[in-house]
C-alpha cells in the first residue's frame, strides 16, 4: 500500500512548486540522481538507470507521512523538475526530525536549494510543530555548510565517524542544528 500523496500539501516559494513526489517524477529526477557530482555527498548511490531512481522513489512513497515526505523541486516559470527535498528521521514525540535536499548542478548558486528550504522550513515548524531541525552534512560539502549557515542552523558537532552507509562506504557527517524560535526569530528580522 502507498501512502497518499495528497497527505503532503504541495509547498510554494516565489520561483517554485513543490508537490509530493511521484513515481512519475522518475525520469525527471534520474537526470539529478545520475550525476555523480551531484550525488557525491549524499545518502544513496548514484543511480545507474531509470530504475534506480524509482526505486528510490518508491521506498520514499511506501513510508508514513509521520515519519517522511519528500517533494519534487520544480521551477514555476519551466514546469521542470530540478531537484527533490525531503524531511525524514521524524520524531514527532520530541518534535525534531532531519532534512536533506538534492539539487540539478546547472541550477547551483542561485538561491533555489535556499527558497526550498526555506519553504520546507516553514511546514516543519508551522504545520508539523517541529522545534527541531536537523541536517547531517558531509565534512567536505562547504556549499551545503555554507547553506545552512545562512539560513540559521549551527553547527553542534562532529565529525561523527563513520555515521553513514553509502553504496558500501562509511561516511562522516557534521550534525547541524535549527531551532523553531531561532526560524521565527530569523524569519521576522526579515520582514
Amino acid at each position: 500500500m502507498t501512502v497518499n500523496a495528497q497527505k503532503h500539501p504541495t509547498l510554494e516559494s516565489g520561483r517554485l512548486l513543490l508537490p509530493p513526489i511521484a513515481a512519475t517524477d522518475a525520469e525527471a529526477l534520474f537526470a539529478v540522481f545520475s550525476d555523480p557530482e551531484t550525488m557525491r555527498f549524499m545518502d544513496c548511490p548514484v543511480s545507474r538507470n531509470v530504475g534506480d531512481t524509482l526505486g528510490v522513489i518508491e521506498r520514499w512513497m511506501f513510508v508514513f507521512p509521520e515519519w517522511h515526505a519528500t517533494w519534487a523541486i520544480v521551477l514555476k516559470q519551466t514546469g521542470g523538475l530540478i531537484g527533490m527535498i525531503n524531511y525524514h528521521h521524524r520524531n514527532p514525540w520530541n518534535r525534531h526530525l532531519e532534512v536533506g535536499y538534492a539539487l540539478a548542478r546547472r541550477h547551483w548558486r542561485q538561491g533555489l536549494t535556499s527558497e526550498a528550504l526555506g519553504a520546507v522550513l516553514d511546514h516543519c515548524f508551522g504545520a508539523l510543530g517541529s522545534n527541531r531541525v536537523e541536517a547531517t552534512i558531509h565534512p567536505e560539502n562547504h556549499a551545503a555548510a555554507r547553506l545552512a549557515e545562512h539560513l540559521g542552523f549551527r553547527c553542534e558537532g562532529g565529525p561523527l565517524r563513520q555515521r553513514k552507509l553509502v553504496a558500501g562506504e562509511y561516511r562522516d557527517v557534521m550534525i547541524y542544528g535549527l531551532l523553531r524560535q531561532e526560524w521565527l526569530f530569523r524569519q521576522a528580522a526579515l520582514g
